[in-house]
């Protein structure tokens, strides 16, 4: 917080122009004034003015200018201002004053400042009093008369407040105003406030604001029950190893290094590793204090040179004094001039290269994010909690340890226990039958070579944080192919011994809160910060197995495997919920299941059983428990570390390989449901197999055709997991029909103590809203207001339009695409969104429902910047064009009639509900698809999401497709509801144009081929004749017309029928080019 006095604002034009520079560094500081936009800023009433400003992380639950409430004379206009604040049951009030500097006036003044305020509250004044209260000590040379001392005094004894400053310094002579000459700027406190949470009050006297000629006033308010932030570890920035000088010394420092590793196989090339690094991090801290602070020093040094000089002139007023003055007033504004020069300069550079870019400093925190104590306080196992840093670092210590199942000597007797049952884990493996390959296996127990170790080390993404060390991934990125040499013998050692070097087995614990109490050590999740070289050898190893994975994992694990992606996930579980509403499946729904800290559970000898029955190498096996073995880690709790212990169990979330050990451990019990429970799930008429399981990583979900099943599904998990070591959270694992479930299975699935998700509610699975009833499009609902809440965190950082198009493109708008991806978007959310960005790009009222109409014609927002425009994405072009890539996807996984992914299957058997017998799946795209927004009964058994993706098909087919060059697709392709088959004036389908249609579905005559695979031939006169021969009709020569107009068609048409997965044609308007780049990329397809 910071109070101003004598703003001097002299219109209402500049107090914007402040509001803008403050709201540019932390768009979430909260600011008033004493001037506003109706104030008079004539005369003198232009050169007062106080003001006051909260930073954005400021701790209050509200704040609010209650200045016209307490203070309406107009003697107190511009030069008093008084704002509330409350934070839990406490209210503080807050006075910014300014004192007239006439005696006369100043007593006035304060006999007016109010005092009367609501009992029990706390105040704090700040400002320039323009009176010395104890002339002995306020002043250098005391005067006989200070109008105005007494009516302050006495305003201090009727509102409850003391001087802070002289009550931490009762008898120091400290002076701050102008010349130095006396004390005239105090921070008055209250009495309860001061006891109790004021810890310091000082003057800043090596600083020097703006053009103050005062000396600041510093003070810091902080709660007894407030945890203490401890400094994290030094981290060594990338600006310091592009220093020439620094490059320089690193480069000789690793050449000795090499030479002293190619010596001999006497020596330890681990121990002189980290001997070398460490002396390198010594090195970097020394340089970084010489080339960071040399700067501030310098000023900190003349600026004090600058407050004595000024003291000793007040006190001396003699030429030699004022010569002194002179010269140290110019030797801190010659040094303060070169500093600018260069910073202008500076920045000029950066904003040139990567200002109003997609860069990390165009992207930096639009707020500050100094106050950012996560955690209060920690609850202990007896349900006390404490406060003090030592203890809540302890308290998580303890908890994490035994959670990861610490060897170490104080956590042996609470781990000693074995948490599986080897023997039944064995025999439950036999479920699983999927190993990898001999020349899999060969690949993986490969050794780690330099040029392994070259790629990782030039592939690793810059700015990530650092471990223990400090040093970060561009330490090794100077010199990557002698770091890749040095790594290769360090790690080929550490293998031989067992064990990686001393400080790659180093890590610290930072912990993310997910929900609920932050007090409760379990509300947290773990990751584990390892250096950047202990990082290299898993990395490599995670490379390898990500061609391995695909052949291993079953296609319901989508969870960091190649090819597999969240949102085919999501849209499978969507088409599986709608495929039991349209087949009338009431009792079928999901059981969404939790697993307790599943990471960090993983048991390593039940690991090791897992892989080696999946076919795993021995040297593989070996790399894995050399990489874990005597890893030590500290928790950081609040910045302040934790005594070490040792990891005894878990796949360290931050470790590069840990994600596809995980998928790999749990995927033995997917095999062992699937086997056991997989007659519980639902089947689909396109799929052999029910559809039981999805899981991505470890969120797990089992479909059950009846949830009455539940209990013995859960029963079966919680086996399998008992035999693991996992832990199955039943208390948040949740059940969610997919339609309104009946009231006696409601009841009793809550008799028996689940959680049964309520049909008008919803939850989340995998990031988005899931609901028994609640219409898709209430997913937006949520989303909305978070994009108006990040329009006004991040309006003041671009200053260009191309600046604020970054944002939206960056920033904004990938908070929607998620969404988007599964969800059809509405016309109306849809122009809500693109108000919304048009708001934030022309600097117009954020959430304005009225109509914006910029400087720019709106096709120019569309366009690529290549071409001049601003890069936008059309939100709804683009909306629809995130669901004609699931569709694109679908036709892409259907390459024939025997591979079907299995994550499609549902979409097919949705595709085939409206067609009836006049096709099936992938035929859908030949129909015409009704143009209204809410579907027909009849296509209302698609969903909302494929009706809208076909409606789009639909209109970008018609629009820019060619069939002339398609005839090879000619016999696959269905004939009763295709829209290349309109015959007449009225461009009827052939479904339409005759009854005897219905003969030849009923007969399973659905497409050309369908005629060759029975008769040899393609269809004519006689050929029809005859397969309508067995037909009884009430009237033969009418049947006979029939019959030859259909025979007259078919034939006609033949040369003219082609498929609609090849695009050719003219290019696409503008707003339809996003559609056209992802489609056009489909590939050849030939359907089922």
């Amino acid at each position: 917080m910071v109070g101003f006095q004598e703003t001097k604002f002299s219109s209402w034009d500049h107090v914007k122009r402040a509001n803008y520079f403050i709201a540019s560094i932390d768009s979430r500081a909260v600011y008033f004034w004493s001037h506003g936009a109706d104030s008079d800023y004539s005369g003198s009433r232009g050169h007062d003015g106080v003001g006051i400003v909260f930073r954005g992380d400021h701790p209050f639950d509200s704040l609010k200018d209650v200045s016209s409430s307490f203070a309406d004379a107009a003697e107190l206009s511009h030069r008093y201002l008084v704002i509330e604040a409350t934070i839990g049951a406490t209210t503080i009030f807050f006075h910014v004053i300014y004192a007239p500097v006439s005696g006369d006036m100043r007593r006035t003044f304060f006999d007016i400042l109010p005092h009367s305020f609501p009992d029990g509250c706390h105040h704090l004044a700040l400002g320039d009093f323009n009176v010395p209260i104890d002339p002995s000590l306020d002043e250098r040379v005391a005067s006989r008369t200070s109008p105005g001392v007494a009516e302050l005094l006495n305003w201090q004894l009727r509102l409850g407040v003391v001087d802070a400053w002289r009550t931490f310094h009762p008898l120091l002579r400290e002076f701050t105003g102008p010349g130095r000459r006396n004390r005239i700027d105090y921070g008055f406190a209250s009495s309860e406030l001061l006891e109790d949470y004021v810890v310091c009050f000082d003057h800043v006297k090596d600083k020097i604001w703006h053009h103050a000629d005062h000396l600041p006033l510093s003070f810091t308010l902080q709660s007894p029950l407030y945890p203490q932030r401890t400094q994290l570890p030094w981290k060594c920035p990338s600006w310091l190893l592009k220093h020439s000088a620094v490059s320089a010394v690193l480069g000789h420092s690793l050449d000795a290094l090499r030479a002293r590793i190619r010596t001999g196989i006497a020596d330890n090339p681990g121990a002189l590793y980290d001997e070398h690094k460490r002396a390198d991090g010594i090195y970097l801290r020394q340089m970084f204090h010489v080339l960071k602070n040399s700067d501030a020093v310098v000023e900190r040094y003349l600026t004090q040179d600058l407050h004595e000089a000024t003291c000793a002139h007040a006190t001396e007023n003699s030429e030699p004094s004022a010569t002194s003055l002179l010269a140290a007033r110019d030797a801190l504004a010659t040094h303060k001039a070169f500093i600018q020069s260069r910073c202008e300069a500076a920045k000029f550079d950066k904003d040139v290269s990567t200002g109003e870019s997609g860069s990390s400093y165009f992207f930096r925190s639009p707020s500050s994010v100094n106050l950012r104590v996560s955690i209060p306080s920690a609850t202990r196992p007896d349900g006390s909690s404490t406060t003090d840093p030592d203890e809540m670092a302890e308290v998580h210590r303890k908890y994490w340890g035994s959670l990861y199942r610490s060897p170490s000597h104080d956590f042996i007797s609470s781990t000693s226990v074995s948490p599986f049952q080897p023997l039944e884990l064995l025999r439950l493996l036999r479920h699983t039958t999927s190993c990898i390959s001999s020349a899999d296996q060969v690949h993986l127990d490969a050794p780690m070579t330099a040029n392994d170790f070259y790629w990782a080390i030039t592939t690793s993404g810059r700015g990530r944080s650092s471990g223990l060390d400090g040093l970060p991934i561009e330490y090794f990125q100077l010199s990557p192919h002698k770091w890749a040499q040095v790594l290769e013998g360090v790690y080929a050692s550490q293998l031989r011994l067992g064990r990686m070097t001393k400080f790659q087995r180093r890590a610290s614990i930072t912990l993310l809160h997910k929900s609920g109490d932050r007090g409760d050590p379990s509300n947290y999740r773990p990751i584990t910060l390892l250096n950047h070289d202990a990082k290299l050898g898993p990395k490599i190893m995670a490379h390898r197995l990500r061609n391995v994975l695909p052949h291993v994992l079953h296609g319901d694990q989508s969870g960091f495997v190649s090819g597999r992606s969240i949102r085919h996930s999501l849209a499978r579980f969507q088409d599986l919920q709608q495929f039991c509403s349209s087949s009338g499946r009431t009792q079928a729904g999901a059981v969404l299941l939790d697993f307790a800290k599943a990471f960090d559970s993983v048991l390593w000898p039940a690991l090791r059983l897992v892989l080696e029955h999946m076919g795993f190498g021995p040297h593989f096996l070996h790399c894995v428990k050399t990489f874990y073995t005597g890893t030590l880690v500290a928790v950081l709790v609040n910045g302040r570390a934790s005594r070490y212990f040792e990891l005894g169990c878990g796949v360290r979330q931050g470790d590069p390989l840990s994600p596809a050990l995980f998928v790999l451990f749990l995927e033995p019990m997917l095999n062992y449901l699937r086997v056991t429970t997989g007659s519980l799930g639902i089947r689909v008429p396109t799929d052999a197999t029910r559809h039981h399981l999805l899981a991505f990583a470890d969120d797990c979900t089992g479909f059950l055709d009846d949830l009455a099943e539940t209990p013995l599904f859960l029963r079966t998990v919680r086996g399998y997991a008992d035999a693991a070591g996992l832990k199955l959270n039943v208390s948040k694992t949740k059940l969610l029909p997919f339609t309104a479930c009946a009231p006696e299975l409601r009841s009793s699935l809550v008799e028996l103590g689940f959680t049964v998700v309520a049909d008008n509610a919803s939850t989340k699975l995998l990031g988005i809203d899931q609901s028994p009833c609640l219409p898709v499009c209430r997913r937006y609902d949520r989303i909305l207001p978070l994009l108006v809440s990040r329009c006004l965190l991040w309006r003041y950082r671009a200053r260009t339009l191309r600046g604020r198009a970054v944002i939206l493109r960056t920033i904004i708008l990938p908070l929607l695409w998620y969404t988007a991806a599964v969800t059809p978007m509405p016309p109306a959310v849809a122009a809500q969104v693109t108000l919304l960005c048009k708001a934030f790009l022309f600097k117009r009222v954020i959430g304005s429902p009225s109509s914006i109409r910029g400087p720019l014609a709106e096709e120019w927002l569309y366009w690529p910047t290549s071409r001049g425009g601003l890069g936008l994405p059309n939100v709804a072009i683009f909306a629809q064009t995130l669901l004609l890539c699931s569709l694109r996807d679908a036709v892409s996984s259907a390459g024939s009639p025997c591979i079907i992914s299995r994550w499609s299957s549902p979409a097919i058997a949705l595709f085939s509900m409206p067609l009836g017998p006049s096709g099936s799946g992938f035929d859908i795209l030949y129909c015409a698809v009704p143009k209204s927004v809410a579907p027909t009964p009849q296509w209302a058994l698609l969903g909302r999401f494929w009706y809208a993706a076909l409606q789009t098909w639909q209109r970008l087919r018609d629009s820019s497709h060619h069939t002339s060059a398609l005839s090879q697709f000619l016999l696959d392709a269905p004939l009763w509801r295709n829209v290349y088959f309109k015959v007449g004036t009225l461009g009827r389908l052939l479904e339409d144009s005759s009854t005897l249609v219905t003969h030849f579905r009923n007969l399973g005559y659905v497409r050309l081929r369908d005629f060759l695979l029975r008769h040899g031939r393609l269809p004519d006169k006689a050929l029809c004749l005859s397969i309508l021969a067995g037909v009884a009709f009430g009237s033969p020569p009418t049947a006979l017309a029939r019959c030859l107009a259909i025979s007259f068609q078919i034939i006609t048409l033949v040369p003219r029928l082609g498929c609609c997965f090849i695009w050719a044609g003219p290019p696409c308007p503008p707003v339809q080019r996003a559609s056209w780049l992802v489609l056009s990329r489909s590939p050849l397809w030939s359907p089922p």
